[in-house]
């Protein structure tokens, strides 16, 4: 349980503090995306609990493993290219990828990477967030079929 900010509502500094590290794990708990971290090296350092949903490994799998192995063929070049870039301080690029899961099912992902940086500023991972596309994918291919359908009647 967190601590209730001042009473003003507004959060203050003291209090941001004593609530860090729990803020930031609700905070990645509760978000409806997929959210995971690595090491510069390639190393999982977090997996919350929707990428365990969406990817079907659980972050007991996943944490201290390098997460290459836990990635289909199809991304893992893409995945290598984007730790180079990581490697050279350079931000990845956002990308929509074709995944296969644990369970061996399909799902189109948007995952955006962001460079994690310590104290010094020295950059020492990557923080990725993966949103499922795929049901949103699907019904914007059944609503262009049915568009398409109608467009004779519509249009006669």
């Amino acid at each position: 349980m967190l601590p209730v900010p001042t009473p003003s509502g507004n959060p203050s500094q003291e209090w941001l503090a004593s609530v860090g590290d729990d803020l930031m794990h609700a905070i990645v708990d509760a978000s409806p995306d997929a959210i995971y971290s690595s090491s510069i090296e390639g190393n999982a350092l977090s997996w919350n609990p929707v990428a365990e949903q969406l990817f079907g490994f659980r972050a007991s799998e996943v944490i201290g493993n390098a997460i290459d192995r836990f990635l289909p063929e199809e991304v893992q070049s893409e995945h290598a290219r984007r730790l180079q870039d990581v490697q050279r301080e350079e931000s990845p690029d956002h990308i929509v990828a074709k995944w296969r899961t644990k369970r061996d099912e399909a799902i189109t992902v948007s995952i955006s990477s962001h460079l994690l940086r310590d104290a010094s500023g020295k950059v020492v991972g990557v923080l990725s967030i993966a949103r499922n596309l795929t049901e949103a994918l699907r019904q914007a291919e059944e609503l262009a079929l049915k568009e398409n359908a109608l467009s004779p009647i519509l249009f006669t």
